[in-house]
Order: C-alpha cells, then sequence, then structure tokens
C-alpha cells in the first residue's frame, strides 16, 4: 500500500510548481519525484475523449513497482488553476 499527502497550505505544490488541482506527482522512499502531471490523457483544453487513451500515473505506478525507470516522467494537466 502507498501513502499519500494532502498538502493543505499549498507549500508543495508551490514548491513543485503545480498549475492545476488535478496535477499528481509520485515521490520514491528518498523524496525524489519521479513522476508529474496528470492522471491520463482524457481532457485537454477545449477537448475530452470518452475514455482516456493512456493513463500516465498508472503506467508510472507499474514502472515503479517493476523497478524500472518511468518512461514518461512529467506530463502536461489541464484544469482548474491554482492561485497561490
Amino acid at each position: 500500500e502507498g501513502a499519500y499527502l494532502i498538502d493543505q497550505d499549498l507549500s508543495l505544490a508551490t514548491k513543485l510548481g503545480f498549475k492545476t488541482t488535478t496535477e499528481v506527482a509520485i515521490f520514491d522512499v528518498g523524496g525524489e519525484v519521479r513522476y508529474q502531471g496528470a492522471f491520463d490523457d482524457q481532457f485537454e483544453i477545449g477537448q475530452s475523449k470518452y475514455r482516456p487513451v493512456t493513463a500516465y500515473l498508472e503506467k508510472a505506478l507499474d514502472q515503479i513497482a517493476a523497478a524500472r525507470p518511468v518512461a514518461l516522467s512529467k506530463t502536461n494537466s489541464h484544469g482548474c488553476f491554482i492561485s497561490f
């Protein structure tokens, strides 16, 4: 099982440069960011797909679990902008 963090004061989001409320990040046990970006490719500015084609977060988790490098470690996340 994994752990999760709720960033109530937005300090981590600020440090990582998050821009939207839909952005996620995966950290390894050493605190290194292994993936940052969108959950998947279902939504983009001005368009959406009925279902996502690529599950970015799931693929990154699978690669980390298999002790492999994350092939796509950063993606653009589309959603409501965060005001800091």
